[in-house]
């Protein structure tokens, strides 16, 4: 997801929880288990906000021997901001930037006809509002991140040794 990894998680596989509130943390990688096409499993983060997410395995392929590290094939939307506060408070989150994109575009359309540089602080809103794109799904920038990290690890059990992974998403 890119987020920082500062809030409990876990997976619930097969019955089983594993993750960061359990003895098990990240001591089973996902190619251990036995799945078949069309199988689901859960993966929840920050149990506070409690984002929920079902991952089916869409296709088991064979691959060749040069590659080892996981690839994402579809998604949609950008993650969530860290402690945003839940999917609810997200939507609304998000509509709050909309309404302040679409206000600092009139400001600036004002300022243009008036013939004067425009007026806006930037102090008096979230960082966030500058840089993310809610709808942006970046498949490619996904997979760059994930061959890094497995690169970097060197190994196929390269899952064990995931914590903060952030730095893998920077350019």
């Amino acid at each position: 997801m890119g987020w920082d990894g500062y809030f409990l998680h876990e997976f619930h596989i097969l019955g089983r929880y594993y993750g960061s509130s359990y003895s098990n943390d990240c001591n089973a990688p996902l190619s251990h288990f036995d799945f078949k096409e069309k199988d689901k499993f859960t993966y929840t983060y920050n149990f506070y906000d409690f984002w929920e997410h079902e991952l089916r395995v869409e296709k088991i392929i064979p691959l060749p021997a040069h590659y080892h590290y996981p690839k994402v094939i579809a998604g949609k939307r950008a993650c969530p901001i860290e402690g945003i506060g839940g999917a609810k408070y997200y939507e609304e989150a998000i509509t709050r930037q909309l309404l302040w994109c679409y206000d600092m575009l009139e400001e600036v359309a004002e300022s243009i006809e008036d013939k004067k540089f425009p007026d806006i602080d930037f102090e008096e809103v979230p960082s966030w509002y500058l840089h993310h794109n809610s709808e942006r799904f970046d498949k490619n920038r996904i997979n760059k991140a994930l061959k890094k990290l497995y690169q970097k690890n060197g190994n196929p059990d390269f899952w064990y040794t995931l914590g903060d992974y952030s730095e893998l998403f920077e350019d």
